[in-house]
Parts: C-alpha cells; sequence; structure tokens
C-alpha cells in the first residue's frame, strides 16, 4: 500500500517495443500465449518465480521479461513483481522511462528498504523493483544473503509470480550465481 506509485508513458513505452492497449492485437495475443503457456506450466510445477535470460546482449530478453510481467500482471488470479537483476546494464527503468532515485542495488547494500525502492506504476497488480546504478560485483550481490531475504521477502505473498530480468548467460557468471533462487528460467 505504500509502494510509490508511477505514470508510465505509453508513447515511450510503444517506442520501445512494450504492450500497451494501443499495439497491434497481433503482438498482444502473442505475449497472451506465452503468458498462458507460462502460467501453465509454472501451476504443474507449483512455481512462483522465473528468470528471463538470453545468451547475449540485444536478443530482446529485457523487452520479453517486461511484457510478460504486462501480460501476467492482465491476469486476475495473481500478483506480479518485475525485478531488474541485470545489475552491470540495467534497463528496465530506462524502457519504463522511471524517473527513481533507488534500485535493487541500493536494498542490496542496505542503504534503502525494499518498500523504498519498489514502484508500482499504472497498470493493475503489477510491482517493480527496479536498478539505478551499475554493479561491479553483480554475481557476489546476487548470491549473497541480501538477496537471498529480498527473494524470500518477494516471494511471501502466496499470489505473487515474480519475474526476474537476468543478464544474458555468456555476458556474466550472474545467471549462475542466481539460478538456484528462482524456480524456472525463460531462454529467448
Amino acid at each position: 500500500a505504500d509502494t510509490r506509485k508511477v505514470r508510465l508513458n505509453s508513447g515511450t513505452m510503444e517506442a520501445n517495443h512494450l504492450i500497451t492497449d494501443r499495439v497491434d492485437p497481433a503482438v498482444r495475443t502473442s505475449y497472451k500465449i506465452l503468458r498462458t503457456r507460462v502460467l501453465q506450466i509454472m501451476r504443474a510445477n507449483g512455481w512462483k518465480s522465473i528468470a528471463v535470460t538470453s545468451a547475449t546482449q540485444g536478443d530482446g530478453k529485457t523487452v520479453t521479461a517486461i511484457n510478460l510481467a504486462i501480460s501476467l500482471a492482465g491476469d486476475v488470479n495473481h500478483n506480479v513483481c518485475l525485478v531488474d537483476l541485470d545489475l552491470r546494464h540495467s534497463s528496465v527503468a530506462r524502457y519504463l522511462d522511471l524517473k527513481i532515485k533507488h534500485g535493487i542495488s541500493e536494498v542490496l547494500s542496505q542503504k534503502v528498504a525494499l518498500e523504498d525502492a519498489l514502484v508500482k506504476p499504472n497498470i493493475e497488480r503489477l510491482a517493480i523493483l527496479p536498478n539505478v546504478h551499475n554493479v561491479a560485483h553483480s554475481s557476489e550481490m546476487l548470491s549473497s544473503p541480501s538477496m537471498q531475504s529480498i527473494a524470500d521477502k518477494l516471494s511471501c505473498d502466496p499470489n505473487r509470480i515474480i519475474i526476474y530480468d537476468m543478464p544474458p548467460i555468456l555476458a556474466a557468471d550472474d545467471m549462475l550465481a542466481f539460478g538456484e533462487k528462482v524456480d524456472g528460467i525463460l531462454f529467448v
């Protein structure tokens, strides 16, 4: 309830290939198909979290993670939290044009509370935990007790699905360091 509310600009979202009400219905349908398939797999396995990654930069993993989170939030049965864990090249806030001061890197370094970094966009049932500052020792942060604590807090709501936007597998060892903390991995 105390999460800071932000209004997303649909023009910026469309320019960044993110789904809005004005986007081509075929594109929205494609993400609904992905959403339904992901939900089926998650329900069948009792999963609550997935990491979205790719082989290299530029494969579309962040766009996919954001669009999947938006599409999942469209399903009334649960809430969604999108977390930007591409700590070396964070771009969720940029894609959504979020004007924020604090992100997950500050939460991990215990400079701010989790609640102070979360934002609630004008998309029902969606929360975003963006990142602001790039981190040099990202894999160490992702395997830290602080990250485990954040993951535990986010997953305490039985109706919440957590989508983690991760760095590419070939760019760093971050996915390897964090992989055991998620239930599934979506490879773009």
